[in-house]
């Protein structure tokens, strides 16, 4: 049964219609946690501020019968939504290595920032939408139109990341793209559907540049903007101390880092260089060091091993025999 805004609210009615925006918000919540990118979550924080404080305008204006200026804000929030992204998008994409060194990343991990950051900040005009309509799509009157759309980005997610990472070598750039993807198709989604006529209060139509009501929606959306600045943050405190503590592998998300390679030795010869990230051992994961520990203890001096690495975002396999040292002659 569908639910209006303009319904008498009962508990059951204020459940059911609740109910599919605390699971989107649930379910962004594990995009961040997984995919998480501090610039590219840090700059779409404007997005969830303009979305939320302008939901609730909108919903106002709608209230006050005036559907025509509902959306015609509307309209125009989405305007700037998209073309905001895209300027701060390609602001971040210049200035990518300085802020990534300035949050703590090292000579080991820029690349491999710059490289993920980049995808990331390509899409973030589809990402800040995307997070704003799951706002607008309440208002609409459509939460279970919203919860659909982000459960099957996120199954684009997780198909592309399986397909891009393990079946075809597209290492961390795999992930990025996989990440990407969904965030466009859970951006383009809604917005053919509001482009489209539809049976909700709220259309894409020609924009009415009103900066005052602009202003009113950056006010009232501020404070969720601020709590996602300090998710953030925190994430960034976290990986400073980490960074201090255990260096590059403290923050890797899976494999181990080659700090150095002894000149000369057999990880040079066989073509490991400083700052490949080794994922697998004879086809075995690793994941850490302790990982990497045991594999190495079940091999000898003289046995070769074949080790995949990430480097610059692609796989690559390089074939190692050990010397006297084991894993230590690296």
């Amino acid at each position: 049964m569908t639910v209006s805004l303009s319904d008498h609210f009962t508990y059951q009615k204020l459940l059911r219609f609740v109910a599919p925006s605390i699971l989107m918000m649930i379910i962004t919540s594990i995009y961040s946690i997984v995919d998480g990118f501090f610039v590219s979550n840090f700059v779409a924080a404007v997005g969830f501020m303009i979305g939320t404080g302008g939901r609730a305008l909108i919903a106002k204006t709608l209230g006050e019968g005036k559907p025509r200026e509902a959306n015609e804000i509307f309209s125009m929030l989405v305007i700037v939504l998209a073309a905001g992204g895209a300027i701060l998008s390609g602001v971040c994409i210049v200035f990518l290595r300085p802020i990534s060194f300035a949050v703590g990343a090292t000579d080991l991990t820029i690349d491999d920032c710059v490289l993920y950051g980049r995808v990331l900040l390509a899409s973030l005009p589809f990402f800040m939408l995307q997070n704003s309509f799951q706002s607008f799509l309440a208002t609409a009157e459509k939460p279970h139109f919203g919860l659909r759309v982000t459960v099957f980005a996120g199954l684009t997610n997780m198909v592309l990341d399986f397909l891009l990472v393990y079946v075809f070598p597209f290492g961390l750039l795999g992930a990025a793209l996989a990440t990407a993807f969904s965030q466009i198709v859970g951006a383009l989604i809604p917005l053919v559907y509001f482009l489209r006529p539809n049976d909700s209060p709220l259309r894409l139509t020609r924009p009415r540049f009103d900066f005052r009501a602009l202003g009113k929606a950056c006010y009232n959306g501020s404070s969720e903007m601020v709590s996602n600045l300090s998710t953030s943050l925190v994430g960034v405190l976290y990986n400073v101390q980490l960074m201090a503590i255990a260096r590059e592998n403290g923050v890797n998300a899976y494999g181990v880092y080659v700090v150095e390679v002894v000149k000369g030795g057999p990880a040079e010869k066989a073509g490991l260089q400083a700052g490949d990230r080794i994922v697998s051992v004879d086809g075995s994961e690793v994941a850490t060091q302790s990982d990497l520990g045991t594999l190495m203890q079940n091999h000898k001096a003289g046995d070769t091993i074949e080790i995949t690495v990430a480097r610059g975002g692609q796989m690559q396999t390089v074939n190692v025999t050990l010397g006297e040292k084991g894993a230590d002659n690296s």
